[in-house]
């Protein structure tokens, strides 16, 4: 059950637990300014709090923070709320989360902690892949990154990292974490070079003995050329799929029976797959070569 309807601002309260923790204050001001001049075109959604003619907010914090802004300058404003009854916590969730990757304002770090309440609510990744509408393995990638050290979820927070590279660098030991976040910062890799770097590291886990620590002068270089390979790999399938796309009924027999999120999935992961294992054929050479010399 649900009922709209205007509330004033000291009967609204923002959701501590969240997902989105950051607010750009500029994009506040710009927000305000709209509201003022257009008025509050989408409703907060708010719930009923365990204290009498308090609400808690689902989503729409933005928006709250904006009128809140216009109050405290002298304006006289009310917010225009949608008040729903009856929810659990795993459906507030959904909510919050859902609103904010549709609208792609999630960092990375907020992202996979709101799909990790999900969790910790009993949904399952492919779930909450459907629920959010977001590819299977984004998701699980997310959740993975979680896993690593502090410093390296901070690194993927603030955009210093992908989160496929911290999913990679949580399958390390925390020690070998935190040496690879210091070469990092200190030689500068793009995201390639650095996915190599822990391939190797991992590697040496098992093997110390046979992996040499550092890449190869070598396989810095060629990791040029597996970018330019695989991009136009990537070029080619998405050609093919566009094509079978523009006749009825092509893309179906293409993805079978499977859910398209899933065959997608598939496509993805044997992609990485195919990646990797060129990745470690030509490590492999490289250290042939030099050992050779």
């Amino acid at each position: 059950m649900e009922t709209l309807k205007v509330l004033p601002l000291g009967e609204i309260n923002p959701d501590p637990s969240q997902p989105r923790q950051r607010f750009d204050q500029e994009a506040l001001e710009d927000l305000a300014l709209s509201i003022l001049k257009h008025g509050l075109l989408q409703p907060i959604t708010v719930r009923p709090t365990a204290s009498a003619g308090q609400y808690e907010i689902i989503s729409g914090e933005r928006r709250y923070r904006a009128l809140t802004i216009l109050a405290q300058r002298g304006h006289s404003v009310g917010a225009k709320c949608i008040i729903k009854e009856k929810l659990d916590l795993k459906e507030v969730r959904q909510l919050q989360i859902l609103e904010n990757v549709a609208r792609e304002d999630l960092s990375p770090g907020e992202e996979a902690r709101g799909y990790q309440m999900l969790i910790d609510l009993g949904m399952e990744a492919l779930e909450i892949a459907r629920s959010v509408g977001r590819p299977l393995s984004t998701v699980t990638t997310l959740l993975k990154s979680l896993q690593a050290i502090p410093e390296v979820v901070q690194m993927m927070g603030r955009g210093h990292i992908k989160p496929r590279l911290a999913a990679a660098l949580a399958g390390l030991t925390p020690d070998r974490q935190r040496q690879a976040v210091g070469r990092l910062g200190t030689n500068h890799m793009d995201t390639v070079q650095a996915m190599m770097m822990v391939e190797r590291m991992k590697a040496q886990e098992s093997q110390p003995a046979m992996i040499p620590e550092q890449l190869t002068a070598s396989e810095v270089e060629t990791t040029k050329i597996y970018r330019s390979a695989f991009s136009k790999a990537c070029e080619a399938i998405n050609a093919v799929l566009e094509q079978e796309a523009r006749k009825p009924g092509s893309l179906s027999k293409v993805l079978d029976t499977q859910k398209e999120d899933e065959a997608i999935g598939l496509l993805i992961g044997s992609l990485n797959k195919l990646r990797w294992a060129l990745r470690r054929e030509q490590a492999g050479l490289a250290i042939s070569t030099e050992g050779a010399s």
